[in-house]
């Protein structure tokens, strides 16, 4: 959004200067006759400043629809991928009793990857925070700290490109459900 404003501005700085060089090309290609007057400058001047302003107006107009059409289209993908997530589980679950579950299941997982899907999938014995977004803990036993102790179905989420900062940005489509053991007894505090 910001670069968009700093498009804006440097197109209304452009068309300034061109209405600048404008009066000057036309001042001075010219004699110098009774009709150029202080009045005329100013009234040549006050249109440019209002076509400037129309043409500012259209382009923020246009950048407005197009940063909608922009927010439209991510919801989409957004939904579209997360329906997607929902049929990659369903057929996770149904991989070891039914070979087309399995095959729909690898086809998926490999087209959705290259486009930019993970798996959740954490290991037995790997250790989770109770609060950790992309885990859903259906049981668990004991007290923190939790460790897995069963994957009832991988979690996805979509791995977006690299911005300009050079970070990437991870879109949660659907966590991990697991089971957890933890400590048998409450930990005392120290």
């Amino acid at each position: 959004m910001q670069e968009l404003y700093l498009l804006v501005g440097a197109l209304i700085g452009f068309i300034y200067t061109l209405a600048a060089a404008a009066i000057v090309i036309s001042l001075s290609g010219r004699k110098q006759h009774k009709e150029t007057t202080l009045g005329n400058l100013r009234g040549l001047l006050s249109k440019i400043q209002e076509e400037a302003q129309q043409a500012q107006e259209q382009i923020w107009d246009y950048g407005s629809v197009e940063e909608e059409k922009a927010r439209r289209w991510r919801i989409a993908c957004t939904s579209v991928a997360g329906k997607a997530a929902d049929v990659l589980q369903s057929c996770w679950l149904g991989r070891e009793q039914d070979s087309t579950a399995r095959a729909i299941y690898d086809e998926l997982l490999v087209g959705l990857k290259s486009a930019g899907l993970e798996e959740i999938m954490p290991s037995l014995g790997q250790e989770v925070e109770e609060n950790d977004r992309r885990y859903r803990i259906e049981q668990k036993d004991g007290y923190p700290p939790y460790k897995v102790s069963k994957l009832l179905c991988p979690g996805y989420y979509f791995k977006l490109a690299l911005n300009k900062s050079g970070n990437s940005e991870q879109i949660l489509l659907g966590p991990a459900q697991i089971e957890v053991i933890g400590e048998k007894s409450k930990p005392t505090d120290k």
